[in-house]
């Protein structure tokens, strides 16, 4: 079972699943991509068994909306640092299309050195708030759906869907550079909607955290429609305890993908090749 937080600001991911497990005694949670404190929207958090389901729902595509100030720059390349007024005289407005065009033309970004991400074992956050020199690879990214929400001087709000692994903060520079400007930086975060591939979450299917309730878990079987679902038998199911595989004779003989086996509580989690169901995880 899964929840489906709007994380508020100035709480970390792991500040959210504190409280949940608080709230309703839970002890065994995970979130399926974190949520930056300065960062709020929304967030998905599986339960108990279900944490065994995030692998098939990371790397997804994210829907953002983001202002950029344009007269100023940070560390962080957003407001966890201190903000360093920049030049701005030759700063110049740019079109809508022409902003919408360049952003997804970007093909690749260098993610923040304030990430989470490890540089030889060590958090990249770690390295740079101690001061070191280092390097961060440049990512394949890719940019839909872009479109301008507001335009004032110096600053612009925007939003667009990016690919997983993809840093919103990273772009506040670019787009300080389509406007002349040495900086940018990002001032409101805000995550709307997650693209699993059984279908998009979005904010309207997303509760607060103080007003959450057991009655908003979402089964795994609303989660993943793409599957197949089926069914099994109890001598079945002791095989898939015992890690063997099943052969499931009603199915297509060309029939591949995933597929969720259940019998009463019990749930498997297999791959299906040539009516093979070969197990992936147990007891999910």
């Amino acid at each position: 079972m899964f929840f489906l937080i709007d994380k508020p600001l100035g709480l970390s991911s792991f500040d959210v699943i504190r409280r949940l497990r608080k709230k309703f005694n839970i002890k065994k949670m995970g979130h399926t991509g974190t949520l930056d404190p300065l960062a709020s929207g929304i967030l998905l958090i599986a339960t108990e068994n279900s944490t065994k389901l995030i692998p098939a729902l990371e790397g997804c595509d994210k829907t953002y909306s983001f202002t950029v100030r344009l007269d100023g720059k940070t560390e962080s390349l957003d407001l966890g640092t201190e903000v360093e007024p920049v030049d701005t005289k030759n700063y110049q407005k740019i079109s809508d299309i022409d902003l919408i065009v360049g952003l997804e033309n970007l093909t690749e970004q260098i993610p923040p050195k304030y990430s989470a991400l490890h540089i030889d074992g060590v958090r990249a956050y770690d390295l740079a708030r101690q001061g070191k020199n280092f390097e961060i690879p440049k990512r394949k990214i890719t940019i839909k759906n872009a479109e301008i929400i507001s335009q004032k001087p110096y600053e612009v709000t925007v939003r667009l869907r990016i690919s997983s692994g993809g840093y919103i903060r990273s772009l506040a520079p670019e787009i300080g550079k389509w406007y002349d400007v040495d900086g940018g930086y990002i001032s409101m975060l805000r995550r709307e909607i997650l693209h699993l591939p059984g279908g998009d979450l979005t904010l309207q299917d997303s509760f607060l955290l103080d007003e959450i309730s057991l009655q908003n878990l979402i089964s795994y079987k609303n989660l993943f429609p793409h599957f197949l679902h089926q069914e099994i038998t109890k001598k079945q199911k002791e095989r898939l305890i015992q890690g063997k595989e099943i052969i499931l004779e009603n199915l297509e003989k060309t029939q591949k993908g995933d597929i969720f086996l259940y019998h009463d509580d019990f749930v498997s989690w297999c791959k299906i090749e040539h009516r093979t169901c070969k197990i992936k995880k147990n007891n999910v």
